[in-house]
């Protein structure tokens, strides 16, 4: 049925606005072949690849069913710039954060000419999993954009230059990046073991000022006694290379004790 393709609004809930056409660039009008740039974020889509671009995807403005749970879980400031949150209705995979003038280009587009592709950093992915109360995890690649409007004592931790980078070495070294949680300073251990699980940022504990100098990790807490890196190993390897050089690294001693035996997994009630 034409009309049901055409309302792709109403079968996923979390999104509503207005409808965009793809075009051949990332902003921009014409009626070329659709040619998407970016990151990957379409089910199905091989590492590497492009985003497939579809007829009738939208780009449009998040709404509460997503906001509304994801304020909540992650403790999102008042004032948060949540104007600038976009998802595609096609798939809801992807939360982007897009910045104020490419917003600004939109909310001008009056006659709906623009035949948008893809714009703005990777925010938020919803979980691969239904492993927490939260959909969706923030994203490495968008969460410089994100973590200026967390709640301090939510899902946003200090950790020490310890710490850090035994989280960093553990990562690297384990399957998986699960990280034991025993590797860590009994402080972090009982702070992770008073947080639910899902998504949360680890933060090195530096005299940085700026968000921007500061080095993070988006991490995953799983039981009481585990965790894991949402972080792939290149960008691992790339914040250990910036610890070296600002003269940060600590050489942690792992223990292999920790590292050899196997988490046990929680049983399902």
């Amino acid at each position: 049925d034409d009309d049901d393709d055409d309302d792709d609004t109403a079968k996923v809930p979390g999104f509503g606005g207005r409808k965009r056409q793809p075009s051949a660039s990332g902003v921009g009008q014409g009626d070329g072949p659709p040619r998407a740039a970016g990151a990957a974020g379409q089910p199905g889509q091989e590492k590497g690849t492009p985003p497939a671009v579809v007829a009738n995807q939208q780009f449009v403005p998040v709404t509460d069913d997503f906001y509304e749970p994801v304020k909540e879980f992650y403790g999102l400031k008042e004032g948060t710039p949540r104007e600038q949150l976009f998802a595609r209705t096609a798939a809801a995979k992807s939360v982007m954060f897009i910045t104020k003038p490419v917003k600004e280009i939109m909310d001008a587009d009056t006659g709906s000419k623009l035949k948008i592709v893809h714009s703005g950093v990777q925010a938020f992915e919803r979980n691969s999993k239904n492993r927490s109360v939260c959909e969706y995890r923030i994203h490495h690649e968008g969460m410089q954009t994100i973590v200026p409007h967390l709640s301090d004592g939510r899902r946003k931790v200090l950790l020490t230059g310890s710490d850090f980078c035994a989280a960093i070495k553990h990562a690297l070294k384990s399957n998986q990046h699960q990280i034991d949680a025993r590797q860590f300073s009994a402080p972090l251990q009982a702070r992770l073991s008073s947080m639910e699980q899902g998504c949360f940022v680890a933060l090195l504990d530096t005299a940085a000022d700026r968000l921007s100098d500061k080095l993070m990790l988006t991490m995953w807490k799983n039981t009481a006694a585990s965790c894991h890196s949402l972080v792939g190993k290149t960008d691992l390897e790339g914040l250990k290379s910036k610890l070296v050089g600002q003269g940060l690294w600590v050489e942690v001693e792992l223990k292999e004790e920790f590292m050899k035996e196997k988490i046990r997994k929680p049983k399902r009630e």
